[in-house]
Order: C-alpha cells, then sequence, then structure tokens
C-alpha cells in the first residue's frame, strides 16, 4: 500500500470512528463490520455491488485452496486447513470441530485428534499453535511465519463469521 492509499485509509477510519463514538457500545462492532468497506476503499461497481476486496494470496473458496495441495500425511492436512483460515481471518481462533467440518467439506484425510496434532506441531523447536482459552486454536508468531512460507498466503483481515455478532 503506498502513502496516498494509506493517507486515505486514514481519513476514512477517522470519520467511521466520528459516526460509530455516537453509538451505543453494544452495537459498536457490529457498526464497524457494516462500515469496513468503506474503510477499506471498497466502491460500487456499476451495478451499485461493492467490489471485492480480497487481498492476493488470500483465497475465498476452500475447496479452491485446499485442492492445491496433496499431503500424504493427515497431520499436514490439519497445517493446511489452518493455513485457509489463516488466510482469510488472520490469527483468529478456530475450533477443532470447524477444522473437522472443514476437512469432511474438502474430502480430505485428518487424524482422529486434531487437537493433539495442532499442539504438538513444530518446526525448529518452536510450537506453531497455541490453546486459547475457549480451548481453540491459533497460530504463534512463528506458525504464522510457517503458514505464509509453506503455503504462499498472506494474513487475512476478514472477521471469523461466529465473532460478527460477540
Amino acid at each position: 500500500m503506498d502513502k496516498s492509499a494509506l493517507k486515505e485509509r486514514i481519513k476514512r477510519l477517522r470519520e467511521v470512528n466520528q459516526v460509530i463514538e455516537k453509538l451505543d457500545p453494544a452495537i459498536r462492532h457490529d457498526a464497524f463490520v457494516l462500515l469496513a468497506d468503506y474503510v477499506a476503499g471498497a466502491l460500487p461497481d456499476e451495478r451499485g455491488k461493492v467490489k471485492d476486496r480480497t487481498l492476493p494470496g488470500a483465497p475465498e473458496d476452500p475447496k479452491e485452496f485446499l485442492a492445491k495441495f496433496d499431503h500424504e500425511k493427515p497431520a499436514d492436512n490439519v497445517k493446511l486447513i489452518a493455513a485457509y483460515f489463516y488466510s482469510q481471518f488472520g490469527t483468529a481462533p478456530f475450533t477443532t470441530q470447524e477444522l473437522e467440518e472443514a476437512a469432511r467439506d474438502a474430502g480430505l484425510i485428518i487424524p482422529d485428534r486434531p487437537d493433539a496434532t495442532l499442539a504438538a506441531s513444530a518446526r525448529g523447536g518452536k510450537r506453531l499453535f497455541k490453546k486459547t482459552q475457549s480451548g481453540a486454536f491459533a497460530p504463534t508468531v512463528h506458525g504464522e511465519k510457517y503458514l505464509k512460507e509453506a503455503y504462499s498466503i498472506t494474513k487475512g483481515t476478514h472477521v471469523r463469521p461466529n465473532e460478527e455478532s460477540a
């Protein structure tokens, strides 16, 4: 992003902040989610629909992304699905149930205990995932680096669907 684009986003963010700070604190998060496209500079196309602002390296379709890689080890498929989540939602925690659903939908084989796989995943003696207080998993700093390098992805900025109402 160049400096002029950064300045424009900061200007838009300040405009949105002026609106949001006047709202009831209970709805501020939801209001920001609604206005995030404006902050990012998404403009309506000729039919009035907002253009997709997906970052390069952040695939939208999980089946498309997961089909690009062929892992022989089920444990590697767990990291692959975690990479997809990272490309969409950054370091937002994900549950093993979500991981199992994504594997099932894509037809991938994963171990019976993906939680154990995530907890044991390491490179160079550094853990790749950490368990959160809610029992979900999130990539560590070393995990982020590994996922970016191994799968040629960027950190996602989307809000997880279950967090929009939180």
